[in-house]
């Protein structure tokens, strides 16, 4: 049986769906939230800003540690009120052309089938697949 490397990278896109950046990639299986500190984004999370002003973050259920503005989850036993489904509604058209950046790296074949190289040299092919994402787009 073949073993397959995984690494976790955190994605960052505009509302717009470019690709802003790429983390470097975390070991073995990490929760989002925890993947995203230990590259150092999560305080940037909280705190963006343009000039003076600062910006909103979008971001799942992962990150609620980190944003406000995540899709409400469903308690136990209890129906979700027409509030809360109009606002993951919202949250979820704003974060569409994201999921979709993030879809679009995932379609490069040696991201979507499982790595099985030497782990050492994931990060560079995942630097690469990055750098021609940016390169697609500012063509």
């Amino acid at each position: 049986m073949h073993r397959k490397q995984a690494l976790n990278i955190q994605v960052a896109a505009r509302l717009g769906g470019d690709l802003v950046a790429a983390s470097v990639p975390v070991r073995g299986s990490r929760h989002d939230s925890r993947a995203q500190e230990e590259v150092g984004w999560a305080d940037q999370i909280t705190t963006v800003r343009a000039g003076n002003e600062l910006l909103a973050v979008f971001a799942d259920t992962a990150y609620v540690k980190h944003t406000k503005l995540t899709p409400r989850p469903k308690k136990k036993d209890v129906p979700r009120t027409e509030q809360d489904r109009e606002w993951n509604r919202k949250i979820a058209s704003m974060r569409a052309p994201v999921e979709r950046t993030i879809a679009h790296l995932k379609q490069w074949k040696i991201l979507s089938t499982g790595y099985r190289g030497r782990l050492a040299e994931l990060p560079s092919v995942i630097h690469a697949v990055t750098n021609l994402k940016f390169y697609r787009q500012a063509t």
